[in-house]
């Protein structure tokens, strides 16, 4: 819930808000609610709670029940389907898959308890045969990235902590899900503070589709649609199948020149965001700008089209949640001191 925004963010956002606030009533209202709920204690307890409970799996359920991208996972009919879960904690996107299919074959990347990471809530996972996972930071995967950490400098403050694995390495998968997010109780460097969603947006999608089958169905969680960078995978993703909170890929071409295009361009931003000081980022943004401007020229009426059920989905969410209710009843003064007790 508590928002950080960097100086591209912001400046990116200021250009697209004003657009979707005059010609979106549904953004219009989500907006509200949003700034109702930021910077609270509560707030932030609410969605932490919720992401640990049955609502995770549920809302993994009902998304293959409106694209049945779990049901069909397998690009081969005749056989049990390999799945890659990034983002694996708490496992309710596993747990889904093997309700469908007992026999799949589960691998998951996930961060470390001991870092910031969540519970993995899977009973005998790891003495389940079916099922592997390997504990790890995915934005620290410098190799994946095309960056050898043979090549870091020794100056650079996560110097000791660039990975040079690959994890699964030479394994292909019918069906990866992309639920990373951003941990508030990882610690991280000052330099990554600012950049982490960017790293971390960037980092999950190469990892998958670097191992994703051709023809393969791929998951992504997205929470903001207005958001340039999920704006733009949308547009990009035309054959995208939606639902409220995810984008569904399927029969994704590998070999295409939009697919990977698409790899190197996230390979750059993630080595922009890694490695460029926060000065030179803010240059880049005003040049990202102009991209913004030209997807809005081009995209802004399916833009809305598309994301007005999510923000529909989103906004009854949040009228319902706890902690707006009860600043409706007490407003902000008793709000505010009763979430930061």
């Amino acid at each position: 819930m508590r928002i950080n925004s960097t100086a591209s963010e912001t400046s990116v956002s200021a250009t697209i808000a004003p657009y979707l606030l005059e010609n979106s009533p549904t953004f219009k209202e989500i907006t509200g609610l949003r700034q109702k709920g930021w910077n609270t204690a509560k707030g932030d307890r609410y969605f932490e709670n919720r992401q640990l409970s049955q609502h995770d799996m549920s809302d993994r359920r009902g998304m293959d029940r409106k694209t049945s991208v779990i049901t069909f996972a397998a690009t081969d009919r005749d056989l049990s389907p390999r799945v890659l879960d990034i983002g694996m904690a708490p496992c309710g996107f596993t747990e889904t898959v093997l309700r469908k299919h007992y026999d799949a074959t589960i691998r998951g990347i996930t961060l470390p308890l001991d870092i910031g990471g969540l519970k993995v809530m899977l009973p005998g996972w790891n003495a389940d045969l079916r099922i592997l996972i390997e504990f790890l930071d995915v934005t620290m995967l410098a190799d994946e990235m095309g960056r050898p950490t043979t090549s870091i400098p020794t100056t650079h403050p996560d110097f000791a902590t660039f990975s040079s694995n690959r994890p699964f390495q030479g394994e292909n998968f019918d069906l990866v899900f992309c639920g990373a997010t951003v941990q508030r109780a990882h610690a991280r460097a000052d330099y990554r503070k600012s950049q982490e969603r960017l790293r971390l947006a960037t980092r999950r999608l190469v990892v998958a589709l670097q191992r994703l089958l051709d023809q393969g169905s791929l998951v992504l969680v997205l929470y903001k649609p207005e958001a340039f960078c999920t704006a733009d995978i949308i547009r990009t993703k035309k054959h995208a199948v939606r639902s409220s909170f995810y984008m569904v890929a399927t029969s994704v071409d590998m070999q295409s020149k939009e697919t990977q295009s698409a790899i190197l361009g996230w390979k750059t931003q993630w080595e922009d965001a890694t490695f460029q000081s926060d000065d030179t980022l803010s240059t880049c943004s005003r040049v990202s700008e102009d991209r913004v401007s030209e997807m809005l020229a081009e995209f802004e009426p399916q833009l809305i089209k598309l994301a007005t059920p999510v923000w529909r989905t989103q906004a009854d969410g949040l009228r319902s949640a706890p902690f707006l209710k009860e600043y409706e009843r007490t407003g902000w003064k008793g709000f505010i001191k009763s979430g930061m007790r």
